[in-house]
């Protein structure tokens, strides 16, 4: 088919019998991406003998018999069997093990909300020597270690800053994402520590948010940055607040604007909320400020007109918008 293709990435529903058969011709790929896909079988991926990528993410794939010729791959090293929700029920790590096979060459594996645990973890280490990466975002892995393997767990906000510091570097945009996402649970839960230094954690996250730019990881940012600003604003430095106000507007697209439930709500005036706080700052740009309330006012009076939210929820956020007015 295309002999000479080295990056591939299917998008939707393939059974598995296409699968197979898309494998016998692409024999040349490097890097593949399956995730999200119903593909149960791996029947067929013996023929990618060059592969050194591959995602697999969200994939039910619970039979040894299913996963097996992964094990075919010998010049993979990097594996991605993560699962974007928590106790999504997977059995794939134990159903690897099962497997009692081997990928030589596997440095990073990504097992995030897996079914992973330390004794799994102790297992896959103990007859991998290879890998020097283990993303377990999400997993009970506090504590767990192994000389000469770095793991990601993130049970903590500190062991967050750290992950969010290596990922950045290691330039994984969805092990950062999913960072964030996490550290903005935990914030929010109240998991708060006096030794954590949140002017550093306020710019590693805008960092990261100028290194990665998907509208997923600019969300996680994003809230993460507010809890920071609503929560910790006696710890942010002068600086730090004039760079962050400048960030936080150009991001007030990320805001919903067709929703009408309250937590969307609760979240939208908690931004604002953030704004407020942040212009006792110097060199406060109030007409940026301004037009972007104005801009969201607009914007709000247009889904009132059209429907689409609930009388109090545009009241709440004209009350919000119209703050800034006397600074015009």
């Amino acid at each position: 088919m295309l002999p000479a293709l080295k990056c591939f990435a299917i998008n939707g529903q393939v059974n598995d019998d296409e699968f197979s058969h898309l494998c016998i011709g692409f024999s040349n790929l490097r890097v593949l991406d399956i995730s999200n896909t119903n593909i149960r079988n791996l029947s067929g991926m013996k023929m990618l003998v060059n592969l050194q990528i591959l995602s697999m993410r969200n994939l039910d794939i619970n039979q040894t018999s299913d996963l097996i010729e992964l094990f075919s791959l010998t010049k993979l090293t990097v594996l991605d069997v993560s699962q974007d929700k928590q106790n999504s029920g997977t059995k794939i790590i134990s159903t690897y093990l099962e497997c009692r096979k081997i990928l030589l060459d596997l440095k990073f594996i990504d097992c995030s909300r897996t079914d992973i645990n330390r004794e799994f973890a102790k297992t896959l280490l103990s007859s991998h020597p290879s890998i020097v990466h283990v993303s377990a975002i999400g997993c009970d892995l506090k504590n767990f270690s192994k000389c000469g393997t770095r793991i990601f767990y993130c049970t903590s906000i500190e062991s967050l800053f750290r992950s969010l510091i290596d990922f950045t570097n290691l330039k994984n945009e969805l092990a950062t994402c999913r960072c964030l996402e996490e550290l903005h649970r935990q914030l929010n839960a109240s998991r708060s520590t006096e030794n954590l230094h949140y002017s550093s954690l306020l710019k590693l996250v805008i960092q990261t948010m100028n290194m990665f730019t998907s509208r997923s990881t600019l969300i996680n940012g994003l809230q993460c940055l507010i809890w920071i600003i609503n929560h910790k604003m006696d710890q942010i430095g002068p600086v730090n607040m004039f760079f962050t106000l400048k960030k936080l507007l150009s991001l007030a697209d990320l805001l919903p604007e067709t929703y009408s439930n309250a937590e969307i709500i609760r979240s939208n005036r908690l931004y604002w909320d953030a704004i407020v706080k942040l212009t006792n700052s110097e060199n406060t740009n109030f007409d940026e400020i301004c037009w972007t309330a104005m801009n969201m006012m607009s914007k709000v009076t247009y889904a009132a007109g059209s429907g689409m939210r609930s009388k109090a929820g545009i009241q709440n956020e004209r009350t919000l918008f119209s703050q800034f007015l006397p600074y015009l």
